[in-house]
């Protein structure tokens, strides 16, 4: 598990600024595996959250490809960041519970599994189209660009109306992988 050291890499910051991390998809899997998003691709999606880490200073910006990216495409990640010197690039072995550590302000992602695994320890997650979290209240479920531009500007009050229910963290977990799969 990403969630214990052992086998992963750690992270060794020390900054105070409050955290945001980006956690891309792969570029070239589905992006419309779901019924809707707020992004044609999820390129646009990461352009459009890189290009505001310019515009908001007030937060620490980090982009941590999938660990399980496909075989030579990290470098896609790597290009696409030479133009964004402040945003920090994680290598796809930090772990989880690094990450859990720097205690982010919130953590982006289309439809990852980031959305349960982060909200269980009280970290907001923002969603960018539908996914299968839709029917929780555990994360954020954002429908337009200037919806993110809001959240991100009033995150504090936002995120204290995120219900982080281990219930219902747990409750999501079961059908999803549990019950649905074993019909």
């Amino acid at each position: 598990s990403s969630f214990n050291n052992t086998n992963f890499k750690k992270l060794n910051l020390s900054t105070k600024r409050n955290k945001i991390i980006i956690f891309p998809h792969c570029y070239f899997d589905n992006p419309h595996r779901y019924r809707s998003m707020i992004f044609s691709d999820f390129y646009l999606q990461v352009k459009f959250f890189l290009n505001l880490s310019k515009k908001n200073n007030q937060f620490e910006w980090y982009y941590k490809p999938h660990p399980n990216e496909l075989r030579g495409k990290l470098d896609v990640h790597k290009n696409i960041l030479k133009d964004y010197p402040n945003v920090i690039y994680l290598d796809k072995d930090i772990s989880h519970k690094s990450i859990i550590d720097l205690k982010p302000a919130c953590v982006v992602t289309n439809h990852g599994t980031v959305s349960h695994e982060y909200a269980y320890f009280n970290i907001p997650v923002i969603n960018t189209g539908d996914n299968p979290h839709i029917n929780y209240n555990f994360c954020l479920h954002l429908k337009s660009k200037n919806e993110i531009i809001k959240k991100l500007n009033n995150l504090k009050n936002f995120s204290k109306k995120i219900n982080f229910d281990k219930k219902k963290i747990y409750e999501y977990m079961y059908l999803h992988y549990e019950y649905f799969p074993n019909l």
